[in-house]
């Protein structure tokens, strides 16, 4: 079944697997790694308090990092925890997109630490969603060799994925994160009342990565990655699913030399839409571009195995009834081709893909010939033309 595929490693995830029901969860979420905190809802309150109180010393600089959205849409729901902070609070404002997360703006994130003459005992609190979370992570690793940073997530994408596992990185030359580093943060707040300022895009762009941990470690999650069920009362149980996911993964390879690099499914492919998206000026968000890579990287499944087969079927009306399309053309194939070059799990010139072997059962460091890579990028535009042709008639 894998006869024409270079395959290196299958994922043996050992975990315990709860029932999941719509209820409050009433597990407590698995955190092997404890030099990150991660607490919900009340409790990342009144970590957030009592962080900020023990803060308020007159000298330590605390920074706040956001966006244009985020800095008005969120900051003021937690704004008085700041209030005590007086001078030592410092605020830095970037515009709101993947544009931003950039050397430039390391730099001029840099730039307000020094004008401050802030010390490695300064503290970055990140407010936003991948990008600040990503981008103030990577600023606060490098930074007078590391100072503490402090994740507040406020999108679901951010929430599940960018901001635990201790991964930073900001995008460069058109490339999707080539420069990063694995650098923990002190804690990561969520609270899931900031998903009520997202836009349907935003909130659906998140879905995607759920689906994910439902492909690679718990199938389950497969049927809770609908955009009905993210209300108030459902939408922390699966956060906490997708968390608990990610932090077994992470527990066990926290430097991504093996079982971690399932956490990339999807996004081989995925990467390179973005950076295509990039180089045309169009808005194609992370959750878009690696719902478009996982439906490739299920159409790759399922011709070196049968048991995937039919994972795409059910895949493509999950993706239809979230998604809107993003249409490329055949000649496109030659610079996707091109931008997955730069994706890190690449040996050499081989591209290496995390494919299926059935749900809950990936593969990782599977070699794929570029022909047969080029046949998962037509088969996704011929099925495009599909629901355009649908949608027409």
């Amino acid at each position: 079944m894998w006869d024409d595929a270079l395959y290196l490693g299958t994922a043996h995830l050992s975990q315990k697997q709860h029932k999941i029901s719509i209820e409050k969860p009433k597990f407590a979420l698995m955190n092997k790694n404890p030099s990150t905190q991660i607490l919900f809802q009340k409790d990342a309150i009144t970590w957030l308090h009592q962080r900020l109180e023990s803060l308020a010393d007159g000298v330590t600089p605390v920074f706040l990092l956001a966006d244009t959205n985020t800095y008005q849409l969120c900051y003021p729901k937690i704004k008085s925890c700041f209030e005590g902070l007086g001078d030592q609070m410092h605020t830095i404002v970037l515009d709101a997109g993947e544009a931003s997360k950039s050397l430039s703006s390391c730099q001029h994130i840099w730039k307000e630490l020094l004008k401050a003459e802030a010390g490695r005992d300064a503290v970055l609190f990140n407010l936003g969603g991948g990008m600040v979370t990503d981008l103030g992570g990577f600023a606060a690793s490098v930074y007078k060799r590391g100072i503490r940073t402090i994740h507040i997530p406020t999108t679901l994408l951010g929430m599940v994925d960018a901001a635990i596992g201790h991964k930073t990185a900001i995008d460069f030359m058109g490339v999707k994160n080539p420069i990063g580093s694995f650098y923990a943060a002190e804690a990561v707040l969520i609270m899931t009342d900031f998903l009520t300022t997202l836009p349907k895009n935003q909130l659906v762009s998140g879905l995607a990565e759920v689906i994910k941990y439902g492909y690679i470690a718990n199938p389950k999650l497969i049927d809770l990655a609908h955009i009905d069920q993210m209300n108030p009362e459902h939408s922390e149980i699966i956060i906490r699913y997708c968390i608990d996911a990610k932090q077994r993964i992470v527990s066990a390879d926290p430097k991504e030399q093996d079982l971690r690099k399932i956490l990339n499914f999807g996004h081989t492919i995925g990467h390179a839409f973005e950076s295509l998206a990039m180089e045309r000026k169009d808005t194609l968000l992370h959750g878009e571009a690696v719902a478009i890579g996982m439906f490739c990287a299920l159409w790759l499944s399922g011709q070196y195995s049968q048991k995937a087969f039919g994972l795409l079927k059910s895949y493509n009306h999950w993706y239809r009834a979230h998604f809107i399309p993003y249409p490329i053309k055949p000649a496109d194939t030659a610079r996707l081709m091109e931008l997955m070059r730069q994706d890190k799990k690449n040996k050499g010139n081989d591209l290496r893909f995390v494919l299926l072997e059935y749900a809950g059962k990936p593969r990782y460091d599977v070699g794929v010939p570029d022909e047969r890579v080029k046949e998962s990028l037509f088969a996704y535009m011929d099925w495009v033309r599909q629901v355009d042709l649908q949608e027409n008639t």
